[in-house]
């Protein structure tokens, strides 16, 4: 066979191994890592100072069952770990993990120690305001950095909020909702179908919603930050930051009316004749005391925006905010005025009343324990019996604490707690299917286009703080003089088409003042404006708005849609609307508006999130008249950005048609 014909040995088959591969985990038992917490090795610490001078670390470190080395090295950090003010459950001290990766961390912890230090109210706001006068090259690289640039500020909030706890900051936890959804969808049904049933052949741009909403400059504090071990007491003159009062319309066709901004200030004072002739003029705007809606600047929205946006015969959907409740002194919070419920079963109770009045006279704290020690030293026959009467012993104490909180509550006395809806959502369904049926049933043959929702919220400067940054282990309280930041009211009104009304801006000032005649002239003229005491929305100012703006905006007979604050359906608004405008002003059910107001569900949220992210990008102003100015333009450009898409969908879902 020749060379190149030469046979290849067949290759034999691999044989199996005799022996399993090794394996470390079969022969030995994997070692177990141990941690300990601050407060064991405190505890191993203070006991092994207790030894002798001739003791043995070896020895001790056997008896407890730790490693000698581990030992040692606590040994090495013995006055740091006994010195330490950790919370004793933390593994660790401090400095683990990564370095700090920006260069200005040392100068902005410093800040917020610097606040703090003052008793000032340190919010993530504060951190973001730093970080826009101090760093902006660092803060425009940052936001720049963000795939989805809406969700870059909420982003940086928790940036700042990560930093915070980082450099031992702690924040507070506030209360939720009193109301699960679920509960409000019932009113909400319930009022869809009557509202459908009797505007149905409402064109969708004829149905109007109004409604108002506050609109702080500041973010408003939910929770407030300390340090872990020391107090979170806060002063009472840092609740709320500046405020307006904006009054938004939308029609069911997505369509927006101009706002109306209510602004804080005496009506014809400084704020209405020098402010508002220089605030932009796409809103109209009314100054009141507390930038509030109230029956006057209800009748200026009516009259200056409203009357003329109506397009047709419209549905005018408010909610049933009344002057009543205005003007009441009881909590926001409060399900009623007074006088509901029980008789009083005690004979003790006006003594009782009249001692909680006289401490809060002299701006004393009043607590729960000082209600008991009323009760010991003045009724302890009746406390004895009343101990005495309960099944658990161990569960009476709580029991008294929990009668002396009914006792407050009942004779007008609230403990501070922040919360959100006082309804379930269920509850709401049944007035909200309710009122699409009627609200249809009248309106189904209008144009979507003249029914039209008007409402107001507030603006502040600042987005108000909702908690507060303080070291862990010192205090939080806050001085007095934090408590509002400039605000105006914003006076919205949508149809129901989509289409927005140019909106009505109250702000701050007496009318006829500095603020009306020196700054309003000087204000954009996309809206209208107008000076209130408050920058709320009364009767001046929704006559304003209804005169100047409405009036102009109705295309046709319209439905003006309100809630049922009492400025909106005075006898004087129904009869301008129906006289003038030649309209009908429908109010919203009572304490439903959060789902049957079309504001409400779906463009106000949106907006006031549109207002935060707006603010980020703000040049930093420092006099009153500037940050006015500065809300109004921040209003224009956040209510021209509203789609009308939005607006329609705020529609159908607060008045549904197919629920009719």
């Amino acid at each position: 066979m020749s060379k190149g014909m030469q046979s290849r040995r067949r290759a034999s088959p691999r044989r199996k191994p005799l022996l399993k591969p090794y394996r470390r985990s079969t022969l030995l038992a994997k070692r177990k890592q141990h941690s300990y917490t601050i407060g064991t090795i405190k505890a191993l610490l203070q006991k092994y100072s207790t030894l002798g001078p001739c003791s043995s670390d070896r020895e001790f470190a056997r008896k407890e069952n730790v490693p000698i080395a581990t030992l040692r090295g606590w040994l090495a950090r013995k006055e740091e770990f006994l010195q330490s003010k950790k919370h004793t459950s933390n593994a660790t001290l401090s400095g683990h993990g990564h370095s700090q990766a920006v260069d200005f961390g040392d100068a902005l912890a410093s800040f917020m120690d610097s606040v703090r230090d003052h008793e000032k109210f340190l919010t993530t706001a504060h951190l973001v305001t730093w970080l826009k006068n101090l760093q902006p090259a660092w803060l425009d690289s940052y936001l720049e950095g963000k795939a989805d640039p809406s969700r870059s500020y909420k982003a940086l909030l928790g940036w700042c909020q990560a930093f915070a706890h980082r450099h031992g900051f702690l924040q507070r936890v506030p209360c939720t909702s009193k109301r699960t959804h679920e509960d409000l969808q019932a009113p909400r049904v319930e009022y869809a179908q009557s509202f459908w049933s009797k505007y149905s052949a409402n064109d969708r741009g004829n149905i109007i919603n109004i409604d108002e909403t506050g609109v702080h400059y500041d973010m408003p504090p939910r929770r407030t930050w300390a340090r872990i071990g020391k107090s979170a007491k806060v002063d009472r003159q840092q609740k709320h930051s500046d405020r307006v009062t904006a009054v938004l319309a939308i029609r069911a066709d997505g369509r927006k009316l101009p706002p109306c901004i209510i602004v804080r200030g005496q009506p014809g004072g400084p704020v209405e004749q020098d402010e508002l002739p220089t605030y932009p003029r796409d809103a109209i705007y009314a100054v009141q005391e507390n930038a509030w809606m109230d029956e006057r600047v209800w009748d200026v929205y009516l009259r200056e925006i409203v009357q003329y946006e109506i397009e047709a015969p419209s549905v005018v959907v408010v909610d049933n905010l009344s002057e009543e409740f205005l003007q009441s002194k009881k909590h926001t919070s409060n399900a009623t005025l007074s006088g509901h419920g029980h008789s009083q079963a005690v004979d003790f109770g006006d003594a009782l009343a009249s001692f909680m009045d006289s401490v809060r006279d002299h701006e004393k704290f009043l607590t729960t324990a000082h209600l008991v020690t009323w009760l010991k030293n003045l009724q302890p026959a009746w406390l004895d019996s009343y101990l005495e009467g309960k099944a658990d012993p161990s569960r009476s104490y709580k029991a008294l604490l929990g009668w002396c909180q009914a006792f407050a509550h009942r004779h007008g006395f609230l403990q501070r707690v922040p919360c959100t809806s006082k309804r379930t959502h269920e509850d709401l369904q049944a007035p909200r299917v309710e009122y699409a049926q009627s609200f249809w049933s009248k309106y189904s043959a209008n144009d979507r286009g003249n029914i039209i929702n008007i409402d107001e919220t507030g603006v502040h400067y600042d987005m108000p703080p909702r908690r507060t940054w303080a070291r862990i282990g010192k205090s939080a309280k806050v001085d007095r003089q934090q408590k509002h930041s400039d605000r105006v009211t914003a006076v919205l009104a949508i149809r129901a088409d989509g289409r927005k009304l140019p909106p009505c801006i109250i702000v701050r000032g007496q009318p006829g003042g500095p603020v009306e005649q020196d700054e309003l002239p000087t204000y954009p003229r996309d809206a209208i404006y107008a000076v209130q005491e408050n920058a709320w929305m009364d009767e001046r100012v929704w006559d304003i708005y209804l005169r100047e703006l409405v009036q102009y905006e109705i295309e046709a007979p319209s439905v003006v849609v309100v809630d049922n604050l009492s400025a909106h359906v005075t006898p004087a608004a129904c009869e301008l609307v129906r006289g003038d405008l030649y309209s009908v002003l429908e109010e919203l059910p009572a304490n439903a508006t959060s789902t049957v107001q079309p504001l409400d569900v779906g463009v106000m949220g949106p907006f006031k999130a549109k207002c935060r992210t707006e603010w980020l990008h703000e040049v930093k102003v420092t006099t009153a008249a500037e940050k006015r100015l500065a809300m109004v333009k921040r209003i224009l450009k956040v209510w021209e950005s509203i789609p009308p898409a939005m607006v329609i969908r705020s529609f159908d879902k607060a008045i549904p048609c197919d629920e009719s």
